[in-house]
């Protein structure tokens, strides 16, 4: 599952995900019920927050609830319900009728995704559906989604396996990858209207003539010259078949990608699901976790900070209205040079992998960051200048500036306009709580 405070409320809610029971012989597969947890609090005071089942209520479309009998279809083969595996259940929120074709997905669901793919400030929901369409669901900002995958143009018969993203090509919007059975997509987002799939041969991964079953996909600047690298796992779930290779992509920042996976040190052949990219010693520059089902754990420790002497910023967010961990929340760097490089954090992500909350952007040869900004879910934007590189920059989440002091502010303008109508200029002083008072005028009557 994946966590997110999708409904702005200050805790983390939880979308469970399931992948459905597969008969790989006859090629027929039941989908499983993926559950949305809305977190209520703590409401007894026992210290443990309660979850409420809010899926069939957050997927209703245009107000309306899902017609059972056209959503939630469990089988995509010719075989009847009942033939079904015992424990098999229909598809729920953002999970599809079990058609390939649906832009609803196949409810058969490996990875899900929160990130904010229209600019609005809330975080959309990406769910990567195997043998069919990955749909987009979009957040409306009031507990409810709308399915958008044919508007955003995600219509793309894939096999879902995970699903990370991030602003690749530096245009401020989070672009998309979805890792599949075979080809992986790169979708490159277009100002948060729609998407258009990039293919590039390097990021096929297929080099060696077979199908590469990949699973997991993590997005970071491995080489901190402050623009978004790509990891990705593979392997066969078969024992008798070969091992594949895992591969990193270089951004060229433009947001091309090339394998330069020997070239770094992670070649070699395993059977790598999920994965993890954080900063485990501390030196600034982020190393990968790689879990394999053939074999322990690999850790892959990045030197490149040393290396390229290039420098960096981590951002650790502690939220008070928003959520503690700062989850969800936008976090734009603005250089000396003006450039600015736009993240987004994130409590899960990629097929059964995993990142650390804290923001981590490599800033090249820049000695001066000019400020950092963090859009929090209560909508106000805290700006902190001049910040030091190479470090850890702990953002504690300021209180928003009290409603009626704006409100004062606003009015103060709106009198300044109206009283200057017949062609002077007036000064005025605004008290709360007090009318309008003419101090100083220097119109004349004709």
């Amino acid at each position: 599952g994946v966590w997110a405070d999708y409904d702005h409320d200050g805790d983390l809610d939880l979308y469970s995900i399931n992948s459905g029971i597969v008969d790989e012989r006859d090629f027929e597969m039941w989908p499983e019920t993926n559950i949305l947890y809305r977190n209520e609090g703590d409401s007894n005071g026992d210290g443990v927050p309660e979850f409420s089942d809010q899926t069939i209520e957050a997927g209703r479309l245009s107000g309306q609830e899902l017609n059972p009998t056209e959503d939630f279809i469990p089988s995509v083969s010719n075989e009847s319900q009942d033939d079904a595996p015992s424990g098999a259940q229909g598809g729920n929120l953002a999970l599809g009728n079990g058609n390939i074709l649906s832009p609803a997905g196949t409810g058969v669901t490996w990875a899900a995704l929160w990130f904010d793919y229209n600019q609005d400030g809330w975080e959309d929901l990406f769910i990567a559906s195997d043998f069919g369409i990955s749909p987009l669901y979009e957040n409306n900002r009031d507990g409810t989604f709308d399915l958008v995958t044919s508007e955003a143009g995600l219509l793309l018969q894939g096999t879902g396996m995970g699903a990370h993203a991030a602003d690749i090509d530096g245009d401020g919007d989070f672009d998309l990858c979805q890792t599949n059975f075979g080809p992986n997509f790169i979708w490159y987002n277009q100002g948060g209207q729609s998407f258009e799939r990039e293919l590039d041969s390097d990021f096929h991964n297929n080099d060696d003539k077979r199908i590469t079953v990949n699973w997991d996909c993590h997005f970071f600047d491995y080489d901190l010259d402050g623009d978004f690298d790509l990891f990705t796992t593979a392997g066969r779930i078969n024992t008798y078949v070969p091992t594949q290779e895992n591969t990193l992509f270089r951004n060229d920042g433009n947001g091309w990608l090339t394998d330069i996976t020997d070239e770094v040190g992670l070649g070699g052949h395993k059977k790598s699901m999920g994965a993890s990219t954080v900063d485990f010693d501390g030196d600034g520059d982020i190393d990968i976790i790689v879990a394999n089902s053939d074999g322990p754990l690999q850790l892959f420790e990045n030197n490149a900070a040393q290396i390229t002497g290039n420098h960096w910023l981590k951002i650790e967010l502690r939220g008070n209205q928003s959520n503690s961990y700062g989850i969800g929340m936008l976090v734009e760097v603005e250089l000396s040079n003006g450039s600015v490089i736009s993240q987004q954090t994130y409590a899960g992500s990629g097929y059964l992998g995993s990142g650390d909350p804290v923001v981590h952007v490599g800033l090249g040869s820049e000695t001066q960051v000019k400020e950092v900004r963090v859009k929090w879910s209560t909508g106000h934007v805290q700006v902190i200048q001049n910040v030091v590189i190479d470090q850890t920059l702990v953002v504690l989440e300021e209180a928003p500036p009290p409603v009626e002091d704006n409100l004062w502010l606003i009015l103060t303008v709106i009198a300044v306009l109206l009283l200057g109508i017949r062609g002077g200029i007036f000064v005025v002083q605004l008290r709360k709580n007090s009318a309008l008072s003419e101090v100083e005028s220097n119109s004349s009557e004709d």
